[in-house]
C-alpha cells in the first residue's frame, strides 16, 4: 500500500488535541505545527482518522454546548450521518 502525507488544518491552540488523536490511532510521524498537524498513513488510515476527528469534534462541541459559553447545537445535522 502507498503511504500518503496528510496535512490536517486546525484552529490555533487545538493542534495538540488533533495530534494526540492521530497518535492514538497509531499513525507514524505525527507533527503538530502552528495551525496544522502533519502525519503519514495509508488510505485506510485516512478514513479512520477522518471519522475519529469528526467524532472528537462532535463530542467536544456537545460538552461546550452544555457550558455557559455556547447555547446552541453547533452540529445540528450530525446525527443524520
Amino acid at each position: 500500500m502507498s503511504e500518503y502525507q496528510f496535512t490536517i488544518p486546525t484552529l490555533f491552540g487545538l493542534e495538540g488535541v488533533c495530534a494526540d488523536e492521530a497518535r492514538r490511532l497509531g499513525l507514524p510521524e505525527v507533527r503538530a505545527e502552528n495551525g496544522r498537524v502533519q502525519c503519514t498513513g495509508s488510505e485506510a488510515d485516512l478514513s479512520r482518522l477522518n471519522l475519529s476527528l469528526v467524532n472528537t469534534v462532535y463530542h467536544t462541541s456537545q460538552r461546550l454546548r452544555h457550558s455557559r459559553f455556547i447555547k446552541r447545537d453547533v452540529f445540528p445535522n450530525f446525527k443524520a450521518l
